[in-house]
């Protein structure tokens, strides 16, 4: 079950994304659905750490096991419900 409660008209979910950088670039995804790119992501499941479900991320989407160097930042986006 992922982490995400709302009331009248606020969401939260609890999500992570992992920041992959190799010598000068940094790692963006893209796909068909947006014009956008984006870093990979995942919604945090309960019971779950935010290094797993980052870790889980990253070696769903590439095929690879990573590591974590360190935390970079913290953001938090609260949103209108749809």
């Amino acid at each position: 079950m992922d982490i995400s409660f709302g009331n009248e008209n606020q969401k939260f979910n609890y999500r992570v994304c992992a920041v992959i950088i190799s010598g000068e670039k940094i790692l963006a995804m893209h796909d068909e659905r947006s014009p956008d790119f984006y870093l990979p992501d995942d919604r945090v499941k309960m019971g779950e750490t935010a290094e797993n479900a980052v870790l889980g991320e990253v070696q769903e989407e590439l095929n690879i096991v990573p590591g974590i160097v360190r935390p970079l930042w913290l953001n938090q986006v609260f949103s209108q419900k749809m």
